[in-house]
């Protein structure tokens, strides 16, 4: 992830110099906070797809998750450089960096009252070209978080435990501490000097599969006989963010 990173950066950086007619250097501190919705994706072993068929549906019933709503929000630094190619029209090649807590919420197919919510606090660390017209900017970037801290909740009914996940937690019960995401964003732009301004906009983004470690997984569920052999908890994102920017302006 990290060498196709700094490839895209360097090509994107490449392609914009050739047509840029001026620009400059660029930086926004930016806030987002929105909500996410648990993505569950799991598949069943042949043992459980048969025992599944034989007892109507039990199996998925008490494998599966329905996705819940939980809460993020983070602070990141956007630095790099603005390619001017029209008095009204830009690149921004933007790298990435900073704190993201997010939350995967899960529901059980079984009950309504049992939930499982993952929270993690972690760096983030990605690419955001944007392209700017006039005050507006739509950006697309990708990248990674790398989990430092972070909580398991687990509640049935009125009984909640918490445990709180550490690197010990993370090598016994989850196959990778990178979480790979997509996001998409909108940005308007408001200046108040010839190069500073506030940010306010929108953002979309995908966060992907956190993976547990299927043998306890297994073991927990069905006394070591494999249910599943594949589970990965992903969110969805959507909310606002507000930022502060330096920069040369498309208006």
């Amino acid at each position: 992830m990290k060498k196709l990173i700094i490839f895209v950066f360097m090509f994107v950086s490449a392609a914009a110099t050739s047509f840029a007619i001026d620009g400059g250097f660029e930086f926004i501190l930016n806030v987002p906070i929105g909500l996410s919705v648990g993505v569950y994706d799991y598949s069943l072993t042949k043992y459980a797809e048969d025992l599944d068929a034989m007892t109507d549906g039990s199996v998925r019933n008490t494998v599966g998750r329905d996705g819940g709503v939980g809460f993020d929000i983070g602070v990141t630094a956007q630095i790099g450089y603005m390619f001017k190619f029209t008095g009204n029209l830009g690149l921004s090649v933007l790298g990435e960096i900073g704190y993201s807590h997010d939350t995967y919420s899960y529901i059980s197919k079984l009950s309504e009252n049992i939930s499982e919510t993952y929270s993690f606090d972690s760096i983030q660390l990605g690419l955001l070209p944007k392209f700017n017209f006039y005050n507006f900017a739509v950006g697309i970037g990708f990248g990674a978080k790398i989990p430092m801290s972070g909580n398991y909740r687990y509640k049935a009914a009125s009984i909640t435990t918490d445990t709180k996940i550490d690197s010990d937690y993370m090598k016994r019960n989850l196959k990778s501490a990178v979480i790979p995401y997509l996001k998409l964003t909108f940005d308007y732009s408001i200046f108040f000097t010839e190069k500073m301004a506030f940010n306010i906009g929108l953002y979309l983004g995908y966060d992907f599969g956190v993976e547990p470690d299927l043998y306890r997984l297994n073991n927990a569920i069905n006394n070591n006989r494999l249910l599943v052999d594949e589970v990965s908890y992903s969110s969805f994102d959507i909310g606002l963010q507000l930022g502060f920017k330096f920069g040369p302006s498309t208006k």
